[in-house]
């Protein structure tokens, strides 16, 4: 800046002295009056000149100043950007925190809502659904069907063979039962095998509307029973059913009878789209059973998993076994040897027939 100046000084008295020695006596009509003006008017323009050259030179180092030292902000401002140290600019702006709660901490747990903030968000509804779920397993003396996935020793030629009194029925009955899975004959279907499960539902919360029932993980493979026994069914059952069968496991079907015996409306039809299910509220609990079908396959599932429309939309709910086991449903395999058990006329017998 200093040099600025003297450069501009330097200039000025060049100037004077051209000026100076340029003013011709002569030219002014020898008048010293003329020539006096002369010089002033030179004079006068150096002045002019130099104020104007002095100003530009200030205002030219001024701005180069003050870019400078923006530059040299921006430059301050990075490298306490990246050591982590607030600014001069950030600490005038920042104000502590003092509404952290007692979470606060440098692992961030201080982010999350406290104090009045936390109690203006709404809390999630629970609609407060539970379940029991139990086997339904046919019990002696039946009816219902027994599978063994050996024969225990004995052979299929010696149950078509055998003769039996009422005596030795009753210990072969007996056996079978200790060995045996018993499972049911389809309730609806006229194909297959009925693994059964009576499931209530009930809510303490909100009134729920239950709108499907699905097999969580299901996953099927040869069945593993090698002989059945078939103790032919007694008459009915009339509670109501969802039975699902491995042909479409995704979707199970009402099966019911009216009081009179008769197969009530929307028999065969998907089940949700003709019964309504509502749980909570005035509702205390519904029941219902379930029945899962399969012929030639063993089946696992983890979860029947519920799906159902309350206050706060769409919802699942799983309902698990108690003991956290699988449920499964047996079949039999195709080529199983299968007798149908019962008496005749001339005393109790067990005759090798088809399942179905």
């Amino acid at each position: 800046m200093e040099q600025g100046r003297r450069s501009v000084w330097q200039r000025l008295a060049s100037a004077f002295d051209t000026t100076v020695r340029s003013v011709d006596p002569e030219s002014s009509g020898g008048s010293p009056s003329a020539t006096m003006r002369r010089v002033l008017v030179g004079v006068l323009l150096i002045a002019v000149t130099a104020i104007v050259g002095l100003g530009w030179d200030w205002a030219t180092a001024e701005i180069m100043a003050r870019r400078e030292a923006d530059i040299q902000a921006v430059i301050e401002s990075e490298r306490a950007t990246e050591a982590g140290t607030p600014t001069p600019d950030d600490t005038a702006v920042a104000e502590p925190d003092d509404t952290a709660g007692a979470g606060s901490g440098p692992d961030g747990a201080g982010d999350e809502p406290s104090g009045e903030d936390a109690a203006d968000e709404p809390e999630p509804s629970d609609p407060g659904i539970w379940s029991l779920v139990e086997p339904l397993a046919p019990q002696p003396p039946g009816p219902g069907i027994l599978l063994l996935d050996e024969l225990d020793g004995g052979s299929a030629a010696a149950y078509r063979s055998a003769d039996y009194d009422e005596a030795a029925f009753s210990e072969e009955l007996e056996h079978l039962w200790s060995a045996a899975v018993p499972v049911h004959a389809p309730f609806g279907q006229d194909v297959g095998l009925s693994n059964r499960w009576n499931v209530t539902l009930g809510s303490d919360g909100p009134a729920v509307a239950v709108t499907g029932l699905a097999l969580a993980d299901l996953d099927c493979g040869p069945a593993r029973a090698a002989a059945a026994f078939n103790l032919p069914e007694q008459g009915s059952d009339d509670r109501l059913l969802i039975s699902y069968s491995m042909e479409n496991p995704t979707v199970g079907r009402l099966y019911e009878y009216t009081d009179a015996g008769d197969q009530a409306p929307g028999w065969g039809e998907p089940f949700f789209e003709q019964k309504v299910v509502e749980v909570g509220a005035s509702v205390d609990a519904v029941g219902f059973m379930v029945e899962v079908v399969t012929s030639v396959e063993d089946c696992t599932w983890s979860a029947f998993e519920l799906s159902y429309y309350g206050p706060e939309g769409e919802g699942t709910y799983r309902i698990e076994d108690d003991g956290g086991e699988l449920f499964e449903a047996r079949g039999v395999a195709a080529d199983a040897d299968t007798f149908f058990v019962y008496p005749d006329a001339d005393g109790p017998d067990i005759y090798a027939d088809p399942l179905w």
